[in-house]
């Protein structure tokens, strides 16, 4: 079944070596222990397989399934120790599908496709799913539709809105708009999130921090691959270099968030836009990754780069062939003093590439 699949391609990417970054990182970062690696990942998938677990078993093969699921995932207690099988491809053109509230069971697409997704409400934290929990696997699953949220909408992501479980081996085709936190999978990966073996194509289109694969990325991001175009149009207010506050940039956009965070941290700078093939912004781990899709437009330059648009944390053998704009943009001789672009990175600090 379809389902194997899935757990083949993480022990494929652990023989591939995609744990040696992993020490690296917990002997530099302030908080390794919190972010997912691989082989976490296998064991909380191999979990699903206890069969000592009593499991129920849920089978959805119309609109109207994909429907009541949604509605009995508002509790968030109630899809623990639920696994959840697509038996068909399903369209939800004309469908009342809502986006699932959360969830925190095992997802199993079998290689089948959700079409037909629109989401139009102005409703921040949405995708297919709206929040997966730590205990949540989505696996195997293909998408296609439109999410564009009315207003400024945050924390867009064409399969999940806010991360953090485990997204593996999932694909999302169509166009994702949101304000901020923007992402062709995810608009936010969570430290505890993981997307192993996901892809993108289309268009993501966001003000702050939009990614191909996940607006900002705080966990683990392992052999992804974007073909989307991400922010290759845009209206840029008028602003050149010296509008910018670098002392407020650098000051709001970089601190660690408290709480949330999220919202007061975007609008610290109206027209800074974190750009990226893989992670608008990243402070976790982006490996194995490429991206092929076109990122940014002719402006003044704000954090535009194929792999991140802006990145603190670790990077591993990613590849961009994609077109990156502004091709031409000022230069600096230290990170975080002054507006950044470049080929596979906009911005960046201490990382290992």
């Amino acid at each position: 079944m379809r389902k194997k699949t899935g757990k083949r391609r993480v022990a494929a990417l652990m023989s591939a070596g995609m744990l040696a970054v992993l020490p690296v990182m917990s002997a530099a970062a302030e908080e390794p222990a919190e972010i997912t690696s691989i082989e976490d990942a296998d064991n909380i998938m191999a979990a699903y397989d206890d069969e000592d677990t009593e499991w129920e078993e849920i089978y959805l093969d119309s609109a109207e399934d994909m429907e009541k699921f949604s509605c009995n995932c508002r509790l968030d207690t109630w899809s623990v120790n639920k696994k959840v099988y697509l038996t068909k491809d399903i369209d939800l053109s004309d469908s009342t599908f809502v986006s699932i509230p959360t969830f925190g069971g095992y997802f199993d697409g079998q290689g089948h496709t959700v079409s037909g997704l629109v989401i139009r409400d102005p409703l921040s934290y949405t995708g297919l799913f709206c929040y997966t929990q730590q205990s949540a696997v989505i696996a195997n699953l293909k998408v296609q539709g439109s999410v564009r949220p009315s207003g400024k909408a945050m924390v867009t992501g064409g399969i999940v809105g806010d991360n953090s479980g485990i997204i593996i081996s999932c694909s999302f085709e169509g166009v994702v708009e949101g304000s901020d936190y923007v992402g062709g999978i995810t608009g936010f990966n969570g430290q505890s999130g993981i997307l192993i073996d996901c892809m993108a194509g289309g268009t993501v289109r966001g003000t702050h921090y939009t990614g191909g694969i996940a607006g900002e990325n705080t966990g683990n991001i392992a052999g992804c691959v974007n073909e989307a175009d991400v922010n290759v149009s845009n209206e840029d207010k008028g602003k050149s270099l010296e509008d910018i506050n670098l002392e407020q940039y650098a000051s709001g956009l970089l601190e660690q968030e408290s709480g949330d965070g999220k919202s007061d941290k975007a609008s610290v700078l109206n027209n800074t836009i974190d750009s990226g093939g893989i992670a608008g912004l990243s402070t976790g781990i982006i490996q194995y990754c490429s991206n092929s899709g076109a990122i940014g437009y002719e402006h003044v330059g704000y954090n535009t780069g194929g792999i991140a648009g802006r990145q603190s944390g670790y990077v591993y053998a990613c590849e961009n062939a994609g077109t990156v704009r502004p091709e031409r943009c000022r230069r600096y001789r230290g990170p975080d003093r002054a507006v950044h672009c470049g080929g596979s990175f906009g911005g960046y600090r201490l990382s290992a590439v």
